[in-house]
């Protein structure tokens, strides 16, 4: 006989979710390293079972991949926007079909064919600044994720106001209908501003998918991937599917780039000696390229822009963890997990654990170097998450992120203020340092 996971104590009614509040990344490294790879907590009218650990995580990816459902969580948001086979709440088979179809789309050679583009993005996002400017980075960056997934993805690049209400209407959706798992009907309560937001996200919605029609892209878009997988598969890839294709694709990569750039050069900015490292790559990289490197120099000439992209996402994933559904009972590590149980997959607890990544809370860029190469031990490493619904856009962002980066450092020298040093990342949708987060443009390098 298999036992229950062991139940962290709380209070009555509320359970332990008020300990979540803040910051449940840490709260649940502490209960992991009290209670081992399984527990459960119950908060409020949910009661969760944790996985953590290197063999849950291997676990997820591997012999028990077909346990997990994802559509419990994502049904209700897909619903309210229209796209009811969103692949996030897809399983099994038909997300596996939709997926193949999906992936050259969200591919890093998508990034590789426009990598001038890009780096003009980029220079141009700081181009109206001056010298001794307050540059609030998380905008900044947000801004300049929009511009280049608009640009490559959907020739449709977001005004501030569209940007603004997408991410808006997007947040609520994620926090009342997924996280909560409140029926659609609660969001009649919101007030104005939600229904504004909710209204200018359909019109951009509207204007990609006019815009694709016309044809005037140099570029395959992905409304053309998706009309495709449509034609392939018409009962898998509905109307709703189609029309609301910038949709995710515009909340997931903006909102997850932008921030990751921002804690990129705030943690180089702390950490000086390594900025110094990286900055003489980039010049030296891009010096022999006139300013805008080939695929082939990016991928072989420049290990430390990387590495700086792979520490920034081990101490800041933009996901920590994935929540799914019990698809049918199982067992691990001795314990029985029911049919329906919600479970929540702690992917990235090895990311701070001193076993796997010597001196956790410091920032190291060569971890990730020869002899080390600490993320290749198994199951500890999982900025993208784990399983089938691993991010489908993975190769794709650690491009772009090291493009930002260089072409930023390239072309701006930046000035960490005292007061920003010890900045405290806080909890939305995603992890954030804040839309009061501000560096300084110290000067034009070119």
């Amino acid at each position: 006989m298999t036992r229950r996971p062991p139940l962290v104590p709380g209070l009555p009614l509320l359970g332990v979710g008020h300990k979540l509040l803040g910051d449940p990344e840490s709260q649940l490294r502490k209960w992991h390293k009290r209670y081992g790879p399984i527990f459960q907590f119950q908060a409020a009218h949910f009661n969760y079972v944790c996985m953590a650990g290197p063999d849950a995580n291997e676990f997820v990816n591997g012999d028990g991949k077909a346990y997990f459902s994802a559509r419990e969580f994502w049904s209700s948001f897909a619903r309210e926007i229209g796209s009811p086979n969103t692949i996030t709440a897809l399983d099994g088979e038909p997300h596996r079909q939709l997926r193949s179809e999906l992936k050259p789309a969200f591919s890093r050679s998508v990034v590789e064919s426009g990598i001038g583009e890009v780096l003009d993005l980029t220079r141009a996002s700081l181009a109206g600044y001056r010298p001794g400017d307050g540059l609030p980075m998380v905008q900044i960056g947000q801004k300049l994720a929009s511009n280049i997934v608009g640009t490559l993805m959907m020739d449709t690049i977001p005004t501030d106001e569209e940007l603004e209400s997408l991410f808006e209407y997007a947040s609520t959706l994620t926090v009342w209908l997924s996280v909560l798992r409140l029926p659609r009907a609660i969001l009649w309560l919101k007030g104005p501003r939600f229904r504004r937001a909710r209204q200018v996200t359909n019109d951009l919605m509207d204007r990609v998918f006019a815009q694709a029609l016309t044809g005037k892209s140099g570029r395959k878009l992905l409304l053309q991937t998706f009309r495709e997988a449509q034609a392939k598969f018409p009962e898998l890839v509905t109307d709703g599917d189609v029309r609301s294709v910038g949709f995710l694709s515009f909340f997931a990569g903006i909102d997850t780039l932008g921030q990751t750039i921002t804690f990129m050069l705030w943690e180089l900015l702390r950490n000086p000696d390594t900025l110094a490292r990286i900055q003489a790559e980039v010049d030296q990289v891009f010096g022999q390229h006139d300013g805008c490197p080939l695929a082939d120099a990016i991928r072989t000439d420049m290990p430390l822009c990387r590495a700086a992209f792979m520490e920034t996402l081990r101490l800041h994933p933009t996901g920590f963890g994935i929540v799914r559904s019990a698809a049918c009972a199982f067992e691990f590590a001795g314990c029985r997990v029911d049919k329906g149980q919600d479970i929540v997959v702690y992917t990235t607890v090895c990311h701070r654990m001193a076993e796997y990544f010597p001196d956790p809370e410091r920032f190291d860029i060569d971890r990730y170097m020869e002899p080390r190469f600490e993320e290749r031990q198994r199951g500890v490493y999982a900025p993208f998450g784990r399983g089938p619904h691993k991010c489908l856009g993975a190769g794709w962002a650690e491009l772009q992120a090291i493009l930002m980066l260089a072409g930023i450092l390239y072309h701006y020298d930046l000035a960490l203020p005292d007061k920003m040093v010890n900045a405290m990342k806080i909890m939305r949708t995603t992890p954030t340092l804040g839309n009061d987060f501000r560096l300084h443009l110290a000067g034009r390098r070119r």
